[in-house]
């Protein structure tokens, strides 16, 4: 008997790691959603995999993820595709060097990397419970070290992008080592990564540098969605396909119950609606 794909969503897949990630899993058969914020990039991205895999089972979808409304509609989008699903690659970000607020109040790179992200996996909880085995993998990075908690938007004079983005990589890890407790004896692992120093549009347009082909830095993010090794790991972070050591606000279990509490009081209001149940 044929073995049943895996669902997988990737955020980000357009380009870089994200793209990366989706063709080495779509060689693994894996049914591929796609997510992405230009429409153009994701039918290039889908027409680039089954070039590759003409076999390969690709699904769009197009959100901003710096809206809330947005994130709330790809996710209703996807539960009402899909009853379950198996993988959740938390892999969409930006680098804001200009302080920019979003219409939902929150600043940019906060709301792409951290809000959008907590905001999708709680409402896809269902969909992953659902599955044998889920797991979600969130891309931080080695940025988290220096990231701080700052939980309120600063004023735009006083906004330093680099310390934003930093601050975003440290919550991604708060963010899944909360969620890895709370699941605790539900099927559903939850484990973060640094990818490494990969040459993407961040790190060119950002640091002014070059880094690693994006297939190395696909290569953790991969390994932590399909090994069986991992079956049972969660609540870790990776480097290099082992586990790490974070810094140590990265392991403070204050500052992680208070990013948490801070993040449910912040989306309260795309968590609790007319066709969901309130989320505790």
């Amino acid at each position: 008997m044929k073995a049943s794909r895996r669902t997988v969503l990737i955020t980000g897949a357009t380009d870089g790691i994200g793209l990366a990630a989706a063709r080495e899993l779509c060689r693994r058969k894996s049914r591929l959603l796609l997510h992405g914020r230009n429409q153009e990039k994701l039918e290039e991205a889908r027409k680039s995999l089954q070039a590759e895999s003409p076999d390969c089972d690709v699904e769009l979808y197009r959100a901003d993820l710096s809206s809330m409304d947005e994130v709330r509609s790809l996710a209703r989008q996807i539960k009402e595709k899909h009853e379950a699903l198996d993988v959740l690659l938390a892999n969409a970000a930006t680098f804001e060097r200009d302080f920019h607020l979003t219409g939902d109040g929150f600043e940019r790179t906060i709301a792409v990397n951290h809000y959008a992200h907590f905001l999708l996996v709680m409402l896809l909880l269902d969909l992953l419970k659902a599955s044998s085995g889920a797991r979600i993998v969130i891309v931080s990075s080695v940025a988290h070290s220096n990231g701080r908690l700052e939980l309120e938007s600063p004023e735009a004079s006083r906004h330093d992008g680099f310390q934003a983005y930093a601050n975003s990589k440290l919550f991604n890890i708060l963010f899944a080592n909360a969620l890895a407790e709370r699941l605790d004896g539900t099927g559903v692992t939850v484990n973060s990564l640094h990818p490494g120093v990969i040459n993407t549009k961040i790190l060119r347009e950002n640091f002014g540098m070059t880094g690693a082909a994006v297939e190395s830095g696909a290569d953790t993010p991969v390994f932590l969605c399909v090994s069986p090794s991992l079956k049972d790991v969660t609540g870790q972070y990776f480097v290099k396909r082992r586990i790490s050591e974070v810094s140590h606000l990265a392991r403070d279990k204050t500052a992680r119950e208070k990013l948490w509490h801070h993040s449910i009081l912040s989306l309260e209001r795309w968590l609790k609606g007319p066709e969901d149940e309130e989320i505790a």
